[in-house]
């Protein structure tokens, strides 16, 4: 398969220390999804990565994910950053 084609729908393209790198597909094409169970940590790799970029979403709790952020960096690509675990009630 060659990126792009429509046969690839998930690919994990690493996995270190709880680090997960991901490309995603999403409206527009395709974007560079990190995980990770550490919402500090996602927040300075967001914090970090995003700048001179486009934040599209703000780093925040959401229904799905303790911490979730993504943007556009200022080369053009589109990432997200999201955590996993338990989600607080509001």
């Amino acid at each position: 398969l060659r990126l792009g084609e429509p046969a690839l729908l998930h690919v994990r393209l690493l996995e270190v220390d709880g680090l997960s790198l991901k490309p995603r597909d999403q409206e527009g094409g395709r974007s560079i999804c990190l995980n990770t169970d550490d919402v500090e940590e996602a927040r300075r790799w967001f914090d970090g990565l995003s700048a001179g970029g486009k934040v599209v979403m703000d780093f925040a709790p959401t229904f799905w994910s303790p911490g979730y952020g993504s943007w556009i960096d200022k080369f053009g690509v589109p990432w997200m950053v999201s955590t996993t675990g338990q989600v607080s009630a509001p």
